[in-house]
C-alpha cells in the first residue's frame, strides 16, 4: 500500500464525522477509526443509554450507573501488559482523564481514558476480549 494514499485517508477520516474506514489493497488492509472528541461522545452515548434504558428489575441502580466504553476497535488489555495487574478494579474510583484500560489497535497500544468518575463496579471484559467501538468496558455507579 503507497504511504501517502494512506496518510490521505488518516487525514480525510479526521476531519470528517465518518467513524471508521477500511482500505484493501490485495491481501493487505489497514482500519482507520475516527477517535475525534466528537465521535468519541456521541458513540459512547448511545451505548450508555441503550444499558441503561434495558427492562431491569433493579431499576433505580441501573439508572445511576454509567459506562465507561471502548474508544478503538481491537483488543482489550486491562493492565499495561499482559502479565501485569489490571490498572481499575471494582472498588476503584475512577476520575476523568484516567487510563483505565487499554485496546491492541494493530499492535499498538491505545489508553481507553475515562470520560466520566465514579466507583467501579464491574468489570464488563477479559484480557484479550475483541472490542467494538463504543463497547462498554466498565461500569460505575
Amino acid at each position: 500500500m503507497d504511504f501517502n494514499t494512506l496518510e490521505a485517508v488518516v487525514k480525510k477520516v479526521a476531519n470528517s464525522s465518518v467513524h471508521q474506514v477500511t482500505v484493501s489493497e490485495g491481501e493487505q488492509s489497514i482500519t482507520v477509526v475516527n477517535s475525534s472528541q466528537s465521535q468519541v461522545n456521541s458513540a459512547a452515548q448511545p451505548a450508555m443509554t441503550q444499558q441503561s434504558s434495558q427492562n431491569n428489575p433493579v431499576a433505580s441502580a441501573e439508572s445511576t450507573s454509567k459506562h465507561i466504553a471502548s474508544t478503538y476497535v481491537g483488543y482489550v488489555q486491562l493492565g499495561q501488559d499482559a502479565a501485569a495487574a489490571p490498572l481499575v478494579k471494582p472498588g476503584d474510583t475512577v476520575e476523568v482523564g484516567q487510563t483505565v484500560a487499554y485496546v491492541d489497535v494493530l499492535s499498538k497500544l491505545m489508553p481507553v481514558l475515562s470520560e466520566v468518575s465514579g466507583l467501579v463496579d464491574k468489570i464488563l471484559v477479559t484480557n484479550g476480549d475483541k472490542v467494538d467501538y463504543a463497547k462498554p468496558l466498565i461500569e460505575l455507579r
